[in-house]
């Protein structure tokens, strides 16, 4: 479990730091460590750090957080990790546009009076370290594998809870990066679902990502961080059906993948237009044209569309790999290996993942859940 009382001494000596600092980049990293320390700290799921003040919250609708002094400091945080300094422009847009409509036209997963009733799954916090540690194990891959065991190796980088604070409510797992000592620390919201085991698994792979190369917001196109994680989050899924979990289960895990960037599509283009009639002043609108939508173009809206490349182009890299193991899951560690210049259109044609491949593949969304044969997808060379 995290180690609160040295989260707090950290946080003390970043917090004198600052007090001095006058380096632009070093200051940058300072604040987003301290983020990570407050985060982690309201985020344990202690009654002292976490519950008593989530009361407190509710009683106060909320201000109890707005009012504390650590406040400015998550918020100096959301700000760094979503600066706008990168490039955007019309050609781009339109682009991801056409991806969202993509998206929105494929079948429905599930229908709007549909939903997915998880079984009750019970297990222990050891089983959910275990399985994930042999999926990474049984990858294959040695330099994964050893990243993955700096996190299971070290139990103060890992957390189980069965609460968060108000903010991150809706989470099942967050993961927070220490910038100054190069660590990453991952917790887990225990629900006794399914979802558990692909929740964390997810959250170990951003631990890896960190530890294969830092993404440090000043130094790289911030948004695309999730491609690793829902990349692996596929094999994942894949692999409890290989080793015998309850095949309903699996497949439940599989259309809350698809259905998931499908619901982000539908909600960003519903977000588009809400924004648009704001602008306007106009109480409906049909059709909107790219120039519209780069109007009201905000840091929200973008790491909405951002997301949702990056799940098309994770599910790009899924496919690879169940064609050619290993040629994927290269492609898989260049994403992991390297940052994304700021100043240009994100390219990913050096993974054989282009904007027309991107194209086709988000037309594909839902075919993971509907047409997918059984067997974890590596074992199927074999």
């Amino acid at each position: 479990m995290w180690n609160i009382q040295k989260l707090k001494t950290q946080k003390k000596q970043i917090l004198d730091e600052l007090k001095t600092c006058t380096d632009k980049s070093r200051k940058e990293i300072l604040e987003i460590t301290l983020g990570s320390y407050i985060s982690m700290i309201d985020n344990c799921g202690t009654i002292k750090n976490t519950k008593m003040y989530n009361i407190l919250d509710t009683l106060s609708k909320g201000k109890f957080s707005l009012n504390r002094p650590s406040a400015k400091y998550t918020g100096n945080f959301e700000k760094i990790i979503t600066n706008n300094d990168y490039y955007m422009d019309i050609d781009y847009l339109e682009f991801l546009l056409d991806i969202v409509e993509n998206v929105i036209n494929t079948e429905p997963t599930i229908t709007p009076n549909e939903n997915l009733n998880f079984d009750f799954f019970p297990s222990s916090n050891e089983t959910l370290l275990n399985i994930s540690k042999q999926f990474y194990q049984n990858l294959e891959d040695n330099d994964i594998y050893q990243m993955a065991l700096k996190t299971f190796n070290d139990k103060e980088n890992i957390n189980f809870s069965n609460t968060y604070s108000r903010l991150y409510s809706n989470a099942a797992g967050i993961t927070f990066c220490d910038y100054i000592n190069g660590k990453a620390f991952c917790t887990i919201k225990r629900n006794n679902l399914i979802i558990d085991f692909q929740a964390f698994n997810h959250e170990i792979m951003h631990c890896i990502d960190f530890y294969f190369k830092p993404k440090i917001p000043n130094e790289t196109y911030y948004g695309f961080h999730e491609i690793p994680t829902y990349a692996i989050d596929y094999l994942f899924i894949d692999y409890l059906e290989s080793i015998g979990v309850k095949y309903g289960e699996v497949q439940k895990l599989r259309m809350m993948k698809d259905n998931y960037l499908q619901s982000l599509a539908k909600s960003i283009r519903g977000l588009i237009k809400e924004e648009i009639c704001n602008k306007k002043e106009i109480d409906f609108i049909k059709e909107y044209k790219v120039q519209d939508v780069m109007d009201i173009l905000d840091m929200s809206l973008v790491r909405h569309l951002l997301e949702l490349e990056s799940g098309i182009i994770s599910y790009g890299i899924y496919k690879q790999i169940c064609l050619d193991y290993n040629i994927g899951l290269n492609n898989l560690k260049i994403i992991i290996k390297n940052t994304l210049p700021k100043d240009k259109k994100p390219d990913f044609s050096n993974i054989n993942l282009p904007d027309q491949v991107l194209l086709e593949l988000s037309k594909e969304i839902g075919s993971y859940s509907k047409d997918h044969e059984k067997g974890y997808c590596r074992k199927r060379q074999n």
